[in-house]
């Protein structure tokens, strides 16, 4: 019998803006085009994502390059890879919430599968990853679940393993988690500000067999806290106390991953290690191509999918396998790889260690 994966999100089209120069200060982001024209926006200091009532006319006609966005693209893109680099031929199944985009559908790997809840949205980046600004356009309101929606969810959740990325939509999540009581499939939950905190306190996180959350996004759930491994460690604890019996990772970006196994109370930091090749191009990378950390966060989730429903892993030894944080050294490789790192890796390419939890509230 075959496994199946599936993954299940929302895409979107990432449109990345050339221009001259960005200047932000005093509230208002400045953006000279290479006309040497210069749009003006009332942004805050420390907002990098906004939603715009109106799309400035000047975005289309400064386009560099596009891409397909949105987590669960991401995730499925990153899956693909390691298949490949693993010469595997595996059924991973995606079922996207929005209408087909055509960027979207000629960079997301078959099978893919569209309910058609709203139009893709579509979403413009200035900058790099350390002064980036993302400007969203409007989202339409998602249509209400039909039969043949049904038919995909079902569908999708053949899968023995299912994660779900940035889901913006209570309605498809929830149907997924019914059929969830049907048919035990393992379930990974990427936790995002998408979907209402209430609904995943009390409807999704209580049944999810995995939670990935980033350290400077968990706030919204978990409340405030330092971005910092004490912030993320407090946060894994706040986790745990929702979830007893989930495995929890919380993830750092250069830091690393926080891993709580299935039940446990001990958290692992699992970071790279500093020495040797592996780490030097790693600096490299983010000083010289920081975008290719955009999206690192997914593909962590991406190598967590593989190794639970496939048992694959870019770390392999029999030792790795049978370890309590298989599945965040196989989501830290899954995101060295993404972001360019071709050295080889082993389980001695990290850091592994014991953190205190005494410290968190």
């Amino acid at each position: 019998m075959q496994l199946i994966a599936g993954v299940y999100g929302n895409s979107n089209r990432d449109d990345y803006l050339a221009t001259k120069a960005v200047d932000h200060s005093g509230g208002s982001l400045n953006l000279t085009w290479f006309d040497d024209s210069v749009r003006s926006l009332q942004v805050p200091e420390e907002a990098t994502k906004l939603t715009l009532t109106k799309i400035p006319e000047e975005f289309p006609r400064n386009v560099l390059k596009s891409r397909a966005g949105g987590g669960s693209v991401n995730t499925r893109i990153a899956a693909a890879f390691i298949a490949d680099l693993l010469g595997e031929k595996l059924e991973i199944r995606q079922l996207d919430a929005q209408d087909p985009e055509p960027l979207v559908v000629s960079e997301l790997p078959a099978p893919t599968r569209w309910l058609g809840l709203r139009k893709c949205p579509r979403n413009y980046v200035v900058g790099n990853r350390g002064d980036r600004r993302i400007f969203r356009s409007p989202t339409e309101a998602a249509a209400p679940l039909q039969p043949r929606h049904r038919e995909d969810i079902a569908w999708l959740c053949e899968a023995e393993t299912i994660v779900l990325n940035g889901p913006k939509d209570v309605e498809p999540v929830a149907a997924i988690l019914a059929e969830r009581d049907r048919r035990r499939f393992d379930l990974i939950l990427v936790l995002t500000p998408a979907l209402p905190v209430e609904f995943l306190r009390h409807v999704a996180i209580p049944i999810a067999d995995t939670l990935i959350g980033a350290w400077d996004e968990l706030q919204f759930l978990t409340g405030k806290g330092p971005v910092s491994v004490e912030g993320a460690t407090i946060a894994a604890v706040r986790l745990r106390r929702m979830a007893p019996q989930a495995q929890i990772l919380v993830t750092m970006g250069k830091r690393g991953v926080l891993s709580m196994a299935a039940g446990s109370t001990e958290i692992i930091h699992v970071e790279l290690s500093g020495r040797g090749g592996l780490a030097a191009e790693a600096q490299q990378i983010v000083r010289e191509r920081p975008e290719r950390l955009c999206g690192a966060g997914d593909a962590l989730a991406g190598g967590v999918l593989m190794r639970r429903a496939f048992g694959l892993s870019l770390v392999s030894s029999a030792g790795v396998r049978r370890s309590r944080i298989a599945d965040a050294l196989a989501g830290c490789a899954s995101a060295l790889r993404w972001m360019g790192v071709t050295s080889p890796l082993s389980a001695g390419s990290f850091v592994i260690r014991s953190v205190p939890v005494a410290m968190a509230a």
